[in-house]
């Protein structure tokens, strides 16, 4: 197995054009402009349609679109220019990250960790999948 030695996606940003952005699990934020690809490899060409590039998924160390087309997360940390954190969405991101991290690291589960803060289940599922309509829910 590939050993990673970068920060896991923890979110991606499709912004104009071929251009993601791409919050990391250190918080910082790289921009990546997928024209680079494209020109390199033919068959990205497809992310020139905005609905099919909108369409790529975090796979936590890759980006796919399609079993022809992903980007390794690796490349685009090492790569991309890092862009300022100022948007308070990437901040709850970042925190929901952190949270299943943090359960994970200590084994437990969602249904424990509701038991030991009394927060429903429920809700923190929905903070760790990054749902913008969380932090209504949280009480913290």
């Amino acid at each position: 197995m590939k050993q990673y030695h970068h920060p896991e996606c923890v979110k991606i940003y499709f912004k104009e054009n071929t251009r993601l952005e791409v919050l990391f699990s250190d918080g910082i934020t790289k921009s990546f402009d997928c024209v680079n690809l494209i020109n390199k490899y033919p068959q990205c060409s497809l992310l020139y349609n905005r609905e099919f590039f909108l369409k790529g998924k975090n796979d936590v160390f890759a980006i796919i679109w399609n079993d022809d087309i992903d980007i390794d997360v690796e490349w685009i940390y090492e790569e991309g220019v890092e862009v300022e954190n100022t948007d308070e969405y990437r901040l709850e991101a970042l925190l929901g990250f952190k949270i299943k991290e943090l359960r994970l690291s200590k084994e437990m589960s969602q249904k424990e960790l509701s038991k030991l803060t009394g927060i429903d289940q429920g809700n923190i599922s929905k903070k760790e999948i990054i749902k913008k309509s969380f932090s209504e829910h949280w009480p913290y």
